[in-house]
């Protein structure tokens, strides 16, 4: 693989990763753009069968609960999308997973980080100005919740599990940073969520 293409697929994973941890509405339109602009396609026909096996279920679901029909058009799209964008973002752009994997464990890192930072801004000023600026406050004089610039605590604490899960069952390798496991345990704590908890009993 060519310096040039490599250095593309290099951008475009840190721009996934990014999108990713900036909200519902950024993931999908990336991921869109991605599966318009990406070089070539490739042929999915287990993902097209498991869409329509997927689509089959939402109609019958729709039937029993009376659901918005608007809405599951809705749903069904953005998860249709999102499906095949993925498909060819790993098959465009991602030639090595462990690549891939680095980049997401220093972003979770970096997460974590800004969790902290939203953390001490609210102990010392008593406001939680990132959790504003994502439009969403969980942090009040009776309680504080890590959530980073996530709209919601859960969603933190869903997208540092895999890194915090990795750095444990690896911690005694040679390399591994003690200081950033703790870091992002720690944060994974104050999301004081129930995914957060049960994943950390788990691992």
């Amino acid at each position: 693989m060519s310096t040039r293409k490599l250095k593309i697929n290099d951008k475009i994973q840190w721009l996934v990763l990014w999108c990713m941890c900036l909200g519902r509405y950024v993931e999908p339109i990336c991921i869109i753009l991605l599966l318009i602009l990406c070089r070539r396609k490739y042929s999915c026909p287990r993902i097209c069968f498991f869409l329509m096996v997927l689509f089959a279920h939402f109609i019958i679901a729709n039937l029993i609960t009376d659901y918005p029909w608007s809405k599951f058009i809705q749903q069904f799209t953005i998860v249709s999308l999102m499906t095949l964008g993925y498909y060819q973002f790993f098959h465009n752009y991602v030639p090595s997973i462990q690549g891939l994997w680095n980049k997401d464990l220093k972003i979770s890192l970096w997460m974590c980080y800004i969790g902290y930072l939203q953390y001490g801004m609210f102990l010392l000023l008593g406001h939680d100005y990132i959790g504003e600026f994502v439009s969403y406050q969980y942090m009040t004089e009776n309680t504080a919740r890590m959530q980073g610039i996530f709209i919601e605590p859960g969603n933190f604490a869903a997208f540092i599990t895999p890194a915090v899960a990795y750095c444990w069952l690896n911690r005694h390798e040679k390399g591994m940073n003690k200081k950033s496991l703790y870091l992002m345990t720690l944060a994974l704590l104050l999301t004081f969520t129930t995914i957060g908890y049960f994943s950390l009993f788990i691992i």
